[in-house]
């Protein structure tokens, strides 16, 4: 190669060199203007979604197996101790000094029926048992005499034995006597009737003069401070209680606690209902007679959510839906609807099942401003920023 071939050919490599810089440097620029402007559009859609997104405020969906619903049952105060009195002997009412509504304590005298006869059998009874311990007595020394004869052979023992035969039918007579006494004491007692509790007559049923039979009654006596409860519950719903068990009671418009004292085990069979015995400290004196109701919670399975009453949006042929937050496919947040069934309502929540899963975020308010599709952003996420 010649000596003037060589500088051209060193100037063509410089030249080379720098055109491919050049195109390098163009590349370079233009991936970058790219870069730029790749992310000047993500930032305008960022901006454009975070300005269309709607803040609504969710709660987390948390599965429950039942719910507890209150059943009101009504029934009507019932006097615990009351009792129909009558006279344990009839005879001709001697004294009568009592009306209704007058308030006795216990032992005193309601009524009495004449006890003349009686007396006068008590009197007979009594000479007949003279007249038997006088025979005893006899008896008695005729024993005693024949035995000292006995010894000296002056009896036989036949004799003794009769003797002591005597004196055994003598003990006998004077123990049946003694008997009718005691029993014709007690019917002396039984011709007054007297009060066995404290308490007030609520029927009198005779008058002096009246000839009263032997256990017909003529007096009822209630004792008003001792009101109970007496309501008839549903089967399923008693067997649910415990005996001891504190339960609402309202009465007079005013609510109470009130105990189970019994749970009768017999179901009616009219009204398929067992009876519940409650008792309860009451502001004022109930009368008998008088209407009140107990709330008692019956225990429902269903799988299932609570959701706020809010949550609650109309679906398609009259049903119902919750809304719910999920996550869209560019990383925002949307909505969509998922239909429910609901089994029960307190006015603030309803329990429902259907579509739920556990831990979906249930839009709470703001129902009405958006709509399956909706971009959406928690409150507290936009609050926080």
């Amino acid at each position: 190669m010649k000596n003037n071939e060589k500088p051209r050919l060193r100037r063509f490599g410089r030249v080379l060199f720098s055109g491919v810089m050049l195109v390098g440097l163009a590349a370079a620029a233009l991936a970058s203007i790219n870069r730029i402007q790749d992310n000047a559009a993500a930032v305008q859609a960022s901006i454009f979604v975070d300005e269309r997104a709607i803040p609504v405020l969710t709660t987390t969906a948390e599965q429950a197996t039942g719910y507890d619903v209150p059943r009101q049952y009504a029934g009507r105060t019932v006097i615990a101790e009351q009792a129909e009195l009558s006279f344990e002997v009839g005879g001709r009412v001697i004294l009568a000094d009592v009306s209704i509504g007058d308030r006795v304590a216990t032992g005193d005298i309601l009524g009495a029926v004449d006890s003349a006869r009686l007396s006068s059998n008590r009197q007979e009874l009594e000479a007949r048992l003279l007249r038997a311990e006088t025979a005893r007595n006899q008896a008695l020394d005729d024993l005693r005499r024949s035995e000292a004869l006995l010894e000296t052979g002056s009896v036989t023992r036949t004799s003794v034995e009769q003797n002591q035969t005597a004196l055994e039918l003598a003990e006998q007579d004077i123990s049946a006597i003694e008997a009718q006494i005691d029993r014709l004491q007690f019917d002396l007692r039984d011709t007054e009737l007297r009060a066995p509790f404290d308490g007030i007559l609520t029927q009198v049923e005779f008058d002096v003069g009246d000839v009263v039979s032997a256990g017909i009654p003529v007096l009822q006596l209630v004792d008003a401070n001792s009101i109970e409860a007496h309501v008839g519950v549903p089967v399923a719903a008693a067997t649910q209680i415990e005996e001891g068990q504190i339960v609402p009671l309202t009465w007079r418009g005013n609510t109470y606690e009130a105990v189970v004292s019994s749970i009768v085990p017999v179901v009616n069979a009219q009204s398929q209902t067992m009876l519940l015995v409650l008792d309860w400290e009451a502001s004022r004196q109930p009368l008998e007679g008088e209407m009140l109701r107990i709330t008692l919670s019956q225990s429902v399975d269903q799988d299932g959510f609570w959701v706020p009453l809010d949550a609650l949006v109309s679906d398609l042929r009259g049903l119902f839906a919750v809304q719910i937050v999920v996550d869209a496919e560019n990383g925002a947040l949307e909505v969509t609807r998922a239909p429910v069934q609901v089994h029960y309502s307190d006015g603030a929540q309803a329990y429902v099942s259907g579509a739920l899963q556990n831990e979906d975020r249930i839009v709470t308010r703001g129902t009405n401003r958006v709509a399956p599709g909706q971009a959406v952003i928690l409150a507290s996420a936009r609050a926080g920023q």
